[in-house]
């Protein structure tokens, strides 16, 4: 998985000494915004966050993580914000930086930070970071044991498409803790064949009704031939679930072509529910689902 490289370098204070500023300099450019003090010694250029931006917020979060990193010894990045370094997308950005220590409990009063208990899992070191991070199971167990299972599911789906994950050992490692039960609900349900967040929050909320999505289902003519690969078929329904994201027709004859292969999935006796985020966020998707179920008993 690629990981998310800051856009702005921390410095130490001896990084600026070496480079000819003095103290009193340094205090200058904190005073003046130009820095800002993220951790004993450790440095950041101000940042330009656009509060509109995902990409800007997770940036500015990986900088300051990796300078909280950097300043306290052996401290290694948990949870959600391991889950940004190693590349895997969230349902919800952290405000702050969970980190731990492997040693020791990171010590800390610091605000938009949160320090987490250590335990046995793998610690994976990203060059391109230059910070410790935990392994992306142990990562999603603990931000779904903490947050819940959904929080988790959203980059379980991108990693297990991406690389071999298994969950057993994590899993065992984390015990009885708090939130083991959500944890394990994601090992169950994580499917690499969702392509998008939005995807994964589909499947969960018709998962909520007992009712199972089938990812990427090949729709074929009655002669066999292929007509459409489709992001779900509701399982025992001739239902098809479309999920439309806000990037899916980028060029000008996508939406006709999408409503001509749309007519065609119809024709072949199929009813076509799409979704888009809002009918997930005001509850409207489960409504169409299940009475598009019901028009396919009864046809």
């Amino acid at each position: 998985m690629s990981t998310h490289q800051p856009p702005v370098r921390s410095v130490t204070t001896a990084q600026l000494t070496r480079a000819g500023l003095t103290s009193r300099q340094i205090d200058a450019f904190v005073r003046s915004g130009k820095l800002e003090r993220i951790g004993r010694g450790v440095y950041v250029e101000s940042l330009d966050v656009d509060a509109a931006s995902p990409e800007s917020r997770v940036r500015e979060h990986l900088v300051r993580a990796v300078a909280l990193c950097r300043s306290s010894s052996g401290a290694y990045l948990v949870g959600p914000s391991a889950c940004l370094a190693l590349g895997l997308p969230l349902l919800v950005l952290p405000r702050d930086v969970h980190i731990a220590r492997a040693s020791s409990r990171v010590q800390t009063r610091r605000l938009g930070v949160r320090a987490h208990r250590p335990w046995s899992h793998d610690i994976r070191t990203l060059d391109d970071l230059g910070v410790d991070v935990q392994c992306p199971e142990a990562a999603i167990v603990e931000l779904a044991a903490r947050e819940g299972a959904l929080h988790g599911l959203v980059p379980a789906d991108v990693a297990i498409r991406h690389e071999d994950v298994r969950f057993e050992r994590v899993l065992a490692s984390w015990g009885t803790r708090h939130g083991i039960a959500q944890a394990r609900l994601v090992a169950e349900l994580a499917d690499g064949r969702r392509e998008s967040p939005l995807e994964t929050q589909t499947a969960w909320q018709a998962h909520g009704e007992g009712i199972r999505l089938e990812p990427q289902t090949v729709i074929r003519d009655r002669a066999g031939e292929w007509v459409a690969t489709v992001d779900f078929t509701v399982a025992g329904y001739k239902v098809v679930v479309e999920v439309d994201g806000l990037g899916k027709y980028r060029r000008p004859d996508d939406l006709k072509k999408e409503r001509v292969r749309h007519n065609q999935i119809e024709e072949l006796g199929w009813l076509v529910v799409r979704v888009i985020a809002d009918d997930l966020r005001f509850g409207r998707f489960v409504p169409r689902l299940h009475a598009a179920m019901a028009r396919a008993e009864r046809r």
